[in-house]
């Protein structure tokens, strides 16, 4: 940033920052690197918002179509230039650098694409609080990934479920249980996580805080 600064460029970062796809690009790329991780177990992705993850999710199969596009193009015009150059007969240039990227985006764009979709590789949880927005929202990414990427989440997670006197007493408490029956239909593993107010760091509280998890 001081060199660009330097430069007078900074409306061209500026550009870039909020240029349209942005910021399913940069998570794309984080998402692709994690999968060559082979220090870790398990790797937790907390994700950006709804819209932002599903697009990406979506994009390598979205890119694998440009891709190869562009591979077909340039495929015949490498095939064309090599033809001319035979005729005139000089010696055709078979090595083509963009040609040879094209195939390396493509292969990557497949790998990610695939891991993507591999169970033993990826596991999705959504997660939603009993309210209507964000059980509309979890029920429209189950939609979504079972149609784009075959798959189904491992697992719904209903979090900050509030204990039945208190819902009762703000008027929630029927609210609550139609969520529930509405993620019971989905036929996927439900666990709700009560809440219990402010966490605290005590071990005690969070083993209580473990009893008040339950599976549904």
């Amino acid at each position: 940033m001081p060199s660009l600064k330097v430069l007078n460029i900074e409306s061209a970062v500026d550009v870039v920052r909020y240029f349209p796809g942005v910021e399913e690009e940069v998570f794309l790329n984080v998402i692709g690197g994690l999968y060559r991780v082979d220090n870790y177990d398990f790797i937790v992705v907390d994700t950006p918002p709804t819209g932002v993850s599903l697009r990406t999710l979506y994009l390598p199969a979205v890119y694998g179509v440009w891709v190869d596009k562009l591979v077909e193009v340039r495929e015949r015009i490498v095939s064309l230039r090599y033809s001319i150059a035979r005729a005139l007969g000089r010696e055709a240039e078979v090595r083509d650098k963009v040609l040879e990227k094209l195939y390396e985006l493509r292969d990557s764009y497949r790998e990610l694409y695939e891991n993507l979709r591999d169970g033993n590789r990826t596991s999705y949880v959504f997660v939603a609080t009993p309210e209507p927005l964000p059980i509309y929202e979890l029920k429209e990414s189950t939609n979504f990934i079972r149609e784009k990427l075959g798959v189904l989440p491992r697992v719904l997670v209903l979090n900050r479920y509030l204990p039945e006197d208190s819902a009762r007493e703000l008027g929630v408490l029927e609210a609550q249980r139609r969520f529930v029956e509405e993620l019971k239909g989905l036929m996927l593993p439900l666990v709700i996580v009560e809440y219990l107010g402010r966490p605290t760091s005590s071990m005690r509280d969070i083993y209580e805080l473990m009893g008040k998890v339950r599976v549904v």
